[in-house]
């Protein structure tokens, strides 16, 4: 049989700097039981169990069905059999990589990355874990530290970038306080997978990205979507239009032929460097130099026996960033009297581990809250969709209480399983 993904496989072991495989799959599961549960395979299990029912995936390396990759046809879906298969081995992958790195947070989404990993590797080989732990330890780590903040810096770059290669562009987005961008959160921590909907075009992107070695080429693709269709946002005057049209559902949904965006990120990556930004002393410099300096927007690769230590320093960093911009958000509140999303998100996640019945009051005042601000306050009244789904996540962790994408305005959180 014919492996029409073994020279990409290839492609992306030695990217990630990634020896010849000499083991089987069956070696890593076996290595894996003995190993104490995660703490989040419940949630994993949950996640999984809606994972590859988009018809636009492609069969599986040791599906007998055909592909045209010319035009993207299919000529057979997946049998149940297939499928079924497909999510017991997403489920060990996931698990296999959780249980040997118990520091990880998981979030969702996290398994449409090993989605991806899963359908160029075939079965039988350590191929699939080998790149999936790779992946997290050099590129996903930051997002599965244990509080989203840091998440948030890697979106606030789009803006930074943004404001740098296309002022107009910028101004017409709405200038943010902190330079807050959650629609692009999506897209970024699960590297495209969620949100494109042809897998040609996804692994194509992590061509991209595994080619710059950094997770910041994510970044890039997303701002040169933005710029790609900046006339649809300078010309537009509504910040409901504005916000939708800047959400991965919209935006994508334009795209034709990614290499023309790919193209443009390429000169971005090149032309505007992180470090060497107008802005940067208030933003890369700030968030990752200084604040995160163990993050992979920072240093340098580490090794996969380093990711316990390095995870366990970037959660203190991490804590101390909060309290030092929680600070600067109170002492600006107070004196302009506007609400900072930051803020709100950092009181509400240290309550998340309040029983069910405390959190329902909370949540009552908190919409108090911010209908009391509503009435007050432009900002509040465009930009609450953003960040009040993410702030509720984070509250309950439970994925049935996040609004849907219709609820906050094709933020990117969702299809119905964020």
């Amino acid at each position: 049989m014919i492996d029409a993904h073994a020279s990409r496989r290839e492609r992306w072991r030695r990217l990630l700097r990634l020896s010849s495989s000499s083991f089987t799959s069956d070696l890593v599961e076996f290595a894996t039981v003995d190993l104490p549960p995660h703490p989040d395979e419940a949630q994993v299990a949950l996640d999984i169990d809606r994972s590859f029912t988009a018809i636009s995936f492609h069969p599986p390396v040791s599906s007998s069905s055909t592909i045209d990759e010319g035009n993207l046809s299919y000529t057979a879906i997946w049998s149940p059999q297939e499928v079924a298969q497909l999510r017991k081995r997403l489920k060990t992958l996931v698990i296999s990589v959780l249980r040997h790195h118990p520091c990880l947070n998981y979030y969702q989404g996290y398994h449409d990355v090993a989605s991806i990993v899963l359908l160029v590797c075939p079965e039988g080989s350590s191929d699939a874990f080998d790149i999936l732990q790779m992946l997290t330890v050099n590129y996903l780590r930051d997002y599965m530290v244990k509080d989203i903040g840091l998440t948030m810096c890697h979106l606030r770059l789009i803006m930074a970038l943004v404001e740098t290669i296309d002022p107009e562009l910028y101004t017409a987005l709405g200038e943010r306080p902190n330079y807050d961008f959650f629609p692009a959160i999506s897209s970024i921590i699960t590297l495209f997978s969620h949100d494109v909907n042809k897998v040609a075009d996804v692994f194509t992107i992590w061509d991209f990205i595994l080619k710059r070695g950094s997770i910041s080429a994510a970044l890039y693709i997303y701002t040169a979507a933005l710029v790609h269709y900046r006339d649809q946002f300078v010309s537009e005057t509504d910040p409901d239009i504005i916000h939708s049209l800047a959400s991965p559902t919209k935006l994508f949904a334009q795209v034709d032929d990614w290499s023309v965006i790919l193209e443009k990120a390429s000169t971005f990556y090149e032309d505007f460097k992180l470090e060497e930004l107008p802005n940067s002393s208030t933003t890369y410099d700030l968030w990752f130099k200084k604040c995160n300096p163990h993050s992979v927007l920072a240093g340098k690769s580490i090794a996969v026996d380093d990711l316990d230590a390095t995870m366990a320093i970037q959660d203190e960093e991490v804590a101390e960033f909060n309290i030092s911009e929680s600070s600067d958000d109170l002492s600006l509140a107070s004196s302009t009297s506007t609400l900072i999303p930051s803020v709100i998100y950092s009181k509400f996640d240290s309550v998340k581990h309040v029983p069910n019945l405390y959190k329902i009051g909370l949540t009552v005042g908190f919409v108090g809250v911010l209908i009391h601000l509503l009435l007050k306050s432009q900002y509040v009244q465009t930009k609450i969709s953003d960040w009040a789904s993410v702030v509720l996540t984070r509250v309950f962790h439970q994925p049935q209480w996040t609004p849907s994408i219709s609820m906050i305005n094709s933020v990117g959180l969702g299809r119905g399983q964020w």
